[in-house]
């Protein structure tokens, strides 16, 4: 698997690749054991190897191709390591940045909505204040003209009521000149 693919697979992805990778190297190690069982308990054969010396030969090519490959899969299991630390770190990093960003954006966005909610409460309390004003100015305007419609009405009661009592005084004036005898009642204003 090349680099770059490894830098596409995500963390969990990676674990799998490396615990396949320890697994191989488990299923290696358990073969190259049994592979010096094998070679400890039999005999290795001379017309295969033609002489002791070539098998020596042979099972030192083998178990240097062994240690060969146990080391360069070591050495990949490190990088692979090593990769996913990187991956991991870049992906927090990220990921700080990006929760930076979105507090950021909030601490705006809220900001900007206490500012507007602020005027529009300034701008309703202003509208509460005027109509307030307005309604005191026609209440005045009201009493005003209520008390003038009071003042006319009682001044006209009171001129109806004199005018009243001018002609009961006229009447008992000119009754008077008559010499004709009145009433106790009238006498008495009428009690």
């Amino acid at each position: 698997m090349s680099e770059l693919e490894m830098k596409k697979l995500g963390r969990r992805e990676l674990l799998d690749v490396l615990a396949d990778r320890e697994d191989e190297i488990d299923r290696l190690r358990l073969k190259l054991v049994e592979l010096e069982r094998k070679m400890a308990n039999r005999e290795v054969r001379i017309s295969r190897a033609g002489s002791i010396a070539e098998a020596a030969l042979a099972l030192n090519h083998v178990f240097e191709n062994a240690e060969k490959a146990a080391a360069q899969y070591l050495e990949n299991i490190q990088r692979l390591s090593g990769e996913q630390e990187s991956v991991c770190r870049e992906m927090q990093e990220k990921s700080q940045a990006e929760a930076e960003r979105i507090l950021t954006e909030a601490r705006k966005r809220a900001d900007t909505l206490v500012n507007e909610s602020r005027k529009e409460s300034e701008s309703i309390l202003s509208s509460a204040r005027q109509l307030e004003a307005e309604t005191m100015q026609k209440c005045s305007e009201m009493k005003e003209k209520a008390k003038a419609e009071a003042d006319a009405y009682w001044d006209s009661v009171y001129r109806r009521l004199r005018q009243f009592c001018q002609s009961r005084e006229e009447l008992k004036a000119l009754l008077l000149e008559k010499s004709a005898p009145l009433p106790e009642a009238w006498d008495n204003g009428g009690n």
